[in-house]
């Protein structure tokens, strides 16, 4: 379970933070609308090319299991550039998504994702580090 925070307002026009919050809700109509229509995903840990918001969406929508995604970090490093860092959990695995998102006339119009899990270290290295 992920731990008690704050919600992220949904309030915000931020189509990546509503974006975040539609998945989380499983709100797929809602999620779509934030897409523009050539939108395109890529996922260079598979090679996976994702074209056009309906592929994207009917994805998300078929992916097994049920999902929460807690936006920890959307930050703006220019006008049109969004990065978000989230935590996505079933329960009993964890994953991270940093993201990397351009906006035209606030529609998402590409995503290049990265997924890491949540796994014990390589090798013990207990004297250079802190767990958390």
């Amino acid at each position: 379970m992920l731990p008690v925070q704050e919600p992220v307002s949904i309030l915000t026009h931020d189509p990546v933070t509503l974006l975040w919050h539609h998945f989380n809700k499983r709100n797929w109509y809602a999620a779509k609308q934030l897409l523009a229509p050539n939108f395109v995903a890529e996922w260079p840990q598979t090679r996976e090319r994702i074209k056009g918001a309906d592929n994207f969406i009917e994805l998300n929508s078929h992916y097994p299991g049920q999902w929460q995604c807690q936006l920890k970090k959307n930050i703006s490093y220019s006008e049109n550039k969004r990065m978000s860092l989230v935590i996505i959990t079933n329960g009993t695995n964890i994953f991270y998504a940093t993201s990397f998102y351009t906006l035209d006339h606030d529609k998402i119009t590409h995503a290049l994702e990265f997924f890491a899990e949540n796994s014990a270290p390589p090798y013990n290295r207990a004297q250079w580090v802190e767990y958390y």
